[in-house]
């Protein structure tokens, strides 16, 4: 799920701060999770849009190739009602999808 070598690329091969985004990522991508339900169960889509394009960004940074192209297919898609069916299935797809890049991350840093 995660493409290391691009992570070690970015951090310097800084084993710490690799650490620490993958830490901010687990974080940042929950928050932003939360919001983006919320924000699709009440149709602001423009917060919707807001959120899933930052949870789009930490995939890109990540090398998370999968998360990164559900992502970019929710954020180009125009909902047309409030539950929309496709931001429905995909907020589901994406809380599988982070859920195992977290279960990842944690199992990399394991004790």
């Amino acid at each position: 799920l995660i493409d290391l070598e691009l992570l070690k690329t970015l951090t310097l091969g800084d084993d710490k701060l690799m650490q620490q985004m993958l830490t901010t990522s687990q974080v940042e991508n929950g928050k932003d999770l939360a919001s983006a339900k919320e924000a699709a169960r009440i149709g602001d889509w423009a917060a919707l849009q807001n959120h899933l394009h930052r949870i789009n960004g930490s995939a890109q940074i990540l090398g998370a190739a999968a998360l990164l192209a559900l992502c970019e297919q929710l954020e180009s898609h125009e909902p047309t009602q409030v539950p929309d069916p496709i931001i429905e299935e995909g907020l589901q797809q994406l809380t599988k999808q982070l859920t195992e890049l977290n279960d990842e991350i944690d199992l990399m840093y394991q004790a």
